[in-house]
């Protein structure tokens, strides 16, 4: 399959911004239809994608969801929640807990971490939007609009993660060191603390995952990854959160910053409008892949 941008009379000027299949060669067709200008719709530029965001968002998300919970990445899920498991409902989470809060916080941590957890807080949807807006008054191409790329893939693996850490802190219901309630599972209980999986882990650590994700410089690339752990780390610094609610939280945002990068380099568009040429003219077919 290929595809031409179309201009093919009055009646289809309107659609002169969208890209359209031309049909195989095997049907009926009109030998004089312009084909020097085709392109491969499967490899389409990811740009037309940035240019009408909002009309392939849906097909995006659809996407993301579909890559995370794929056979590729649900071993990688199963394992951290095979780890999780065992740490919350052992001896593990208090004994990390009880070496942090005796052998290492000190008035110096708390000043360090002060910052990071400040991060992890911090409401980023408007940041995300205002970097897409920045990336899109600027008109360069997706592969080059570092504003555009941040914003929306951070954007998406928020969402991402956020529908599974409001589920896992429900179904999990362990409590918070802070509220003197244990770490273990109790499914479906809302506990005082309710912190099966730590908020401020994954949002803190979305931004620099993405970023990281990005970047070709090996030194940039995991300066980031470690700056993406200090959010977690805080929680845990200032006895909020148990280590493997903390260690939950982050790995949920890295599989899902993961998988939306995964998606941007894979999937393809789901809505695809095509032009078929008749004798007398021509017709527009749409179909829409699932």
């Amino acid at each position: 399959m290929t595809a031409i941008p179309i201009a093919y009379s009055k009646q289809f000027d309107h659609l002169k911004s969208l890209e359209y299949l031309k049909p195989d060669s095997s049907e009926n067709t009109n030998n004089n239809f312009p084909n020097n200008i085709t392109k491969n719709i499967t490899n389409t530029n990811y740009l037309e994608k940035s240019k009408f965001w909002a009309r392939n968002l849906f097909s995006d998300v659809r996407c993301d969801f579909s890559i995370f919970f794929g056979k590729e990445n649900l071993p990688y899920l199963a394992g951290v929640l095979l780890l999780d498991a065992f740490m919350a409902n052992t001896g593990v989470d208090r004994s990390l807990r009880n070496f942090w809060q005796k052998d290492i916080r000190t008035g110096q941590t708390d000043a360090f971490f002060k910052a990071p957890s400040a991060i992890g807080r911090f409401n980023y949807v408007a940041i995300y939007l205002g970097t897409m807006t920045i990336g899109y008054w600027k008109g360069e191409p997706f592969e080059t609009n570092a504003f555009y790329t941040w914003g929306y893939r951070s954007l998406r693996t928020l969402f991402l993660v956020g529908i599974q850490e409001s589920f896992y802190s429900w179904a999990l219901s362990n409590g918070r060191p802070s509220f003197h309630e244990g770490s273990k599972w109790q499914f479906f209980k809302r506990n005082g603390g309710k912190a099966g999986c730590s908020g401020h882990a994954f949002n803190g650590a979305i931004p620099f995952l993405t970023a990281a994700m990005m970047s070709e410089e090996p030194v940039l690339r995991y300066g980031l990854y470690v700056a993406s752990v200090l959010p977690a780390l805080s929680r845990i610094n200032r006895d909020h959160h148990y280590p493997s609610q903390v260690m939950l939280g982050w790995a949920l945002a890295y599989l899902s910053a993961k998988a939306i990068y995964n998606s941007d380099n894979s999937c393809e568009e789901s809505v695809k409008i095509c032009v078929v040429p008749r004798k007398n003219g021509a017709m527009l077919h749409a179909s829409l892949q699932y």
